[in-house]
């Protein structure tokens, strides 16, 4: 009878103790432990069911914060009398320009009416009259674009565009209008709310100073593309150096937890001048240079999943998720450069991958160890892989010599195409500014 009475409350205290862990699980209290450790979290019955059970939803339908990805590097201001004010190669002077006008750009963008499509001619007519003019280098989409400015979605056919050269132009009798060219090498025009005041407002600020579109300058450069925007004095440009700061900047255990890989819980190993690091069904090389290569070989279960709303995720929120897992690793080191988006492109399985540069005064810095900052698949809602270059820019006081815009125009140009100053890692921290043919 004792064995029983003993039995009994052994039994009690296993029953009473369990009842304490899971609701003690139920309030969350396990949740940061399982959650660190993704070998646990996927671990099925009565392990996970310790987590809290929510009543907020699903992560793809919160509510999303857009960040800039992207700013214009070329700009013009163009007055009543078309003449030019042009803005390349200069941080300070694209900020300021950036600062006047991001308000105009976004409420031309957020009232635009359905876009209309227009001849050539009428989008050069527009370019030479008084408005403002955005270069962002390579194609946004607008509907992104929208996103960063206004926090609000386009609502119109103008969101499956996108676009790289951008004019705000009218006068005060007709009103002002959006112009692009689309990705589609279209033409395109919208009405726009802004007010005609606003912008001439905006355009007073700047006083010509000698700047061209390639196409005004005659038949020297007619193989030149007709866009491209020359401007005087340019012989030189802001000095630049590089180091890696996976040396000094940047600790591993920070690299693996930008990748949501826990660093108790992966192996390690070295192949083909590589660390090798693998997590479940993921793997993880990072190299002397700099370059960091991530790939998912199976499923990872919510391991850099990216939040979206509706039913499947939009571009502009596939270029978010992208943009804040690569600014929090390779941009969280870039010191003096910033990282911006430059193109994406879609595999036939549905996938996209989206490539992200590093810029310095509004030219792009080409790493020896990789041709891009950051090159980033995502499969679903889901980071597959990425190859992120890892680089720490510093100012250099001076300038360094670069060809001018119009020799280079005139040189560069006879192949056809468009010349594009970019500065070159020459592998020992130093940055040369060079041409390259687009």
């Amino acid at each position: 009878m004792k064995r029983f009475r003993e039995t009994g409350k052994t039994v009690l205290i296993f029953v009473l103790i369990a009842s304490a862990v899971f609701l003690a699980g139920k309030t969350g209290y396990f949740d940061e432990f399982i959650d660190s450790a993704p070998l646990l979290s996927r671990l099925p019955g009565w392990l996970t069911s310790l987590k809290s059970v929510s009543v907020t939803s699903a992560p793809h339908d919160r509510e999303i914060d857009f960040a800039e990805a992207a700013r214009p590097v070329y700009a013009v201001v163009t007055g009543i009398g078309g003449h030019h004010y042009g803005i390349k190669y200069d941080g300070e002077g694209l900020s300021a320009f950036y600062n006047d006008t991001a308000n105009i750009l976004g409420e031309a963008l957020g009232s635009s009416s359905e876009p209309q499509a227009i001849t050539e001619i009428a989008w050069r007519s527009a370019i030479t009259s008084a408005g403002i003019y955005f270069d962002y280098l390579n194609p946004i989409p607008l509907s992104a674009l929208t996103r960063w400015l206004l926090g609000a979605d386009m609502t119109h056919r103008g969101a499956e565009h996108s676009a790289r050269r951008i004019c705000i132009s009218g006068t005060e009798d007709r009103g002002v209008y959006l112009y692009y060219i689309g990705n589609n090498g279209l033409f395109y025009r919208s009405k726009t709310a802004v007010l005609y005041s606003s912008l001439a407002s905006c355009m007073a600020k700047y006083l010509p100073n000698n700047s061209y579109y390639a196409f005004e300058l005659g038949k020297d450069i007619k193989k030149v593309d007709p866009y491209t925007l020359i401007l005087p004095d340019t012989g030189r440009v802001p000095s630049v150096c590089s180091s890696n700061p996976m040396s000094d900047k940047i600790e591993m255990r920070d690299i693996l937890l930008g990748f949501e890989m826990n660093p108790q819980l992966t192996s390690q190993y070295y192949e083909s001048g590589a660390d090798v690091y693998i997590s479940e069904n993921c793997s993880l090389r990072i190299y002397a240079s700099g370059l960091a290569i991530y790939k998912a070989t199976g499923d990872t279960g919510d391991r850099l999943k990216i939040s979206y709303l509706g039913d499947k995720p939009q571009v502009s929120e596939l270029l978010e998720g992208a943009r804040s897992f690569a600014s929090a690793l390779v941009g969280g080191t870039a010191g003096a450069a910033e990282l911006y988006y430059t193109r994406h492109t879609y595999n036939r399985d549905g996938s996209i991958i989206l490539t992200f540069d590093y810029f310095f005064n509004g030219i792009k810095l080409r790493p020896s160890s990789s041709p891009h900052a950051a090159v980033i698949k995502i499969t679903g809602d889901v980071i597959t892989e990425a190859r992120l270059c890892f680089r720490s820019f510093s100012s250099v006081s001076g300038y360094t010599p670069a060809l001018p815009d119009l020799q280079a125009a005139v040189l560069i140009g006879e192949e056809g195409g468009e010349p594009v100053l970019e500065y070159h890692e020459d592998g020992d921290g130093a940055l040369t500014p060079q041409w390259t043919l687009r």
